[in-house]
């Protein structure tokens, strides 16, 4: 077998071997098929899927210029972080774009969100949303709902319209020296509801395997399988957010969140109109809103 040098992206590498064997094609074949889902599977995993030892798995590994499999690991993660991670990059590559003459920022984003919106049709589907709807509407305990660095907005935006619809909704604020007492009493009970793009917050990685740890259900909406909040998830949806722009679009992943408590709201509709009530009366009472200039017209 060929063995490649220590530079070069997994799929570069994959791409780049000569001859190999019958169980080696089918250790390639499958890193190219769960890429990049592949940095989540653990050696013994991997060897399971193939149908070969995990020797073998380590000698595929190090013929591509890995020297251990964690290296493997430690490198593909890396490699995944520099492509999801930069806006530079991403600012740099609709720069390029631009001085081609056929583009504009309108237009571009604006095809971009529809793609991410058809493409999140495809990544999400009815039974699973539905699954998640049911778990949230008759939770026991508490939904907790977390978003961290650029992921807040999302979060309160799901928490200002689920408080309408059902008790026991939590927001997790964005104080990481309060978190701690913030979760204190996470339990099997709970469910959180993780809001995770890119640039991806280490905050609600560790508020995810906490509560993956006490037992609590963890509903993930994230732009990528590949997520680092995925592990500690029992639910993943899936928005993507790409785009050849500084600042990826969160449209898709609004439209989920927003789709979750409508649903939910349709769920438990009986108790809906109860709340509304009470809640509008606590706005007037508090003055939170200005009444519209046409209302009494």
């Amino acid at each position: 077998m060929t063995h490649l040098s220590d530079k070069g992206s997994l799929l570069v590498r994959l791409e780049g071997l000569g001859s190999i064997t019958r169980s080696e094609a089918r250790i390639a074949d499958h890193m190219q098929r769960c890429y990049p889902r592949i940095v989540f599977e653990s050696l013994t995993n991997i060897a399971s899927k193939c149908r070969v030892s995990k020797a073998t798995v380590v000698r595929f590994i190090r013929s591509l210029g890995y020297t251990s499999f964690a290296e493997f690991q430690n490198r593909l993660q890396e490699e995944l972080s520099s492509k999801l991670d930069s806006p530079v990059v991403r600012y740099s590559t609709a720069r390029q774009q631009a001085a081609g003459g056929e583009f504009h920022h309108l237009s571009h984003h604006l095809n971009t969100i529809m793609h991410n919106l058809h493409e999140t049709l495809d990544r999400i589907s009815t039974e699973r949303f539905d699954h998640v709807v049911e778990q949230m509407a008759f939770c026991r305990g508490t939904i907790y709902v977390t978003g961290q660095c650029g992921s807040i907005g999302l979060a309160q935006a799901f928490f200002a319209d689920a408080r309408y619809i059902r008790p026991g909704i939590q927001l997790l604020d964005n104080y990481a020296s309060m978190m701690p007492l913030q979760v204190l009493d996470a339990g099997p009970d709970d469910i959180l509801l993780a809001i995770n793009k890119r640039r991806y917050a280490s905050a609600t990685v560790l508020v995810a395997k906490h509560f993956s740890s006490k037992g609590a259900k963890v509903v993930a909406v994230t732009d990528a399988e590949a997520s680092p909040i995925s592990p500690f998830a029992d639910y993943i949806l899936v928005a993507p957010s790409g785009g050849a722009t500084m600042f990826e679009s969160s449209c898709a992943i609004l439209g989920v969140i927003e789709a979750l408590a409508a649903a939910l709201a349709s769920r438990l509709e009986d108790e809906l109109y109860k709340r509304f009530q009470v809640a509008n009366q606590l706005y007037k009472n508090f003055g939170t809103l200005i009444d519209s200039p046409f209302m009494d017209k």
